[in-house]
């Protein structure tokens, strides 16, 4: 791969992530958040599966070892099937945008997890950086915030905890991720991710509301949406943003990735009328700084600057 296509497969990853808000937002007052994100996952696998087959054969079932098998069950059921479905219900709750930059609180969680987990000592500059994104994030949140008006029930504090729990979910799954590309093929570590998850979604559907929106699969009004959040930000966003950070710095990596909140920023704004006060658009600066400084002091050794953005925004 040349030198500058990893960025650029990052970037493109990126600004997919960046389109995700303007679709999913409208699509949950038609739908619901669970079946929405299993129905992005079902046209994930459905939309994989014969590309693999004919790309990879046999290989799709080669892991390597039981350790990259639960890797990517981890992967896929709590960062791409939970978190998301966490990321999904905050939007019911909170100002698109805000629920967009609460997970860039991930570089410092992954920090944080990798003290508690492996005894790694953060550098002495972090615990100030990560001082700075809380405040920052509590500024951005105490303030009311206007709501798109098809939003159905405005509760900030309850879409801030499913927020920043979607944010922890996809900080642990970082790790997990970039360690598991090392030895397993992008595409293939998709297919798992988006595998696992499905099976993930289809217990939490048969626990909670059940399939009951199968019928908006059929509904012309919301049936593109489907689509387009299955195979762009979903689909196509992971393949090409894993394929990218493989051959990427994560100093880089930390850099290009402000295409997402800097181009979710814009997109809201334009097609969900999400505004935020002059005070939260200086505290947006101020999180995006400090965070991008975590992610290059610490990317290299925790995978912070590469895949700290899920959504998903998703990693």
């Amino acid at each position: 791969m040349k030198p500058t296509l990893g960025p650029f497969l990052v970037g493109i990853g990126s600004l997919l992530w960046a389109t995700d808000a303007i679709v999913r937002v409208p699509a949950i007052a038609k739908s619901d958040p669970a079946f929405l994100v299993f129905v992005e996952h079902l046209i994930g696998v459905l939309a994989l599966i014969p590309i693999l087959l004919f790309k990879s054969g046999t290989r799709l079932f080669q892991l390597g070892g039981l350790k990259n098998w639960l890797g990517c069950a981890f992967v896929g059921a709590g960062g791409s099937a939970i978190a998301l479905l966490l990321f999904t219900e905050a939007f019911q709750y909170l100002n698109p945008t805000l629920n967009i930059l609460l997970q860039k609180t991930q570089p410092v969680a992954v920090v944080l997890i990798a003290q508690w987990v492996l005894g790694e000592t953060p550098s002495r500059n972090f615990f100030k950086w990560a001082s700075v994104v809380v405040f920052a994030c509590v500024v951005l949140n105490i303030f009311e915030t206007p709501m798109p008006n098809f939003s159905p029930s405005p509760s900030p504090a309850k879409g801030v905890l499913f927020s920043l729990g979607a944010s922890f979910i996809w900080a642990v799954s970082t790790v997990t991720g970039k360690r598991l590309l090392h030895q397993v093929d992008p595409l293939i570590a998709t297919f798992w991710r988006f595998v696992f998850g499905l099976a993930t979604l289809c217990v939490i559907l048969h626990f909670g509301s059940g399939f009951s929106k199968l019928n908006t699969l059929f509904d012309p009004s919301i049936r593109l949406t489907y689509l387009y959040l299955g195979l762009f930000p979903g689909v196509l966003a992971m393949w090409t943003y894993y394929s990218g950070m493989k051959h990427t710095t994560a100093a880089t990596t930390t850099i290009v990735e402000l295409i997402f909140p800097v181009g979710a920023i814009l997109l809201n704004y334009h097609f969900l009328d999400t505004v935020l006060t002059p005070l939260q658009i200086v505290f947006t600066l101020v999180l995006l700084l400090s965070v991008t400084q975590i992610s290059l002091i610490h990317g290299d050794e925790y995978g912070t600057g590469s895949g700290a953005t899920s959504t998903e925004p998703r990693s």
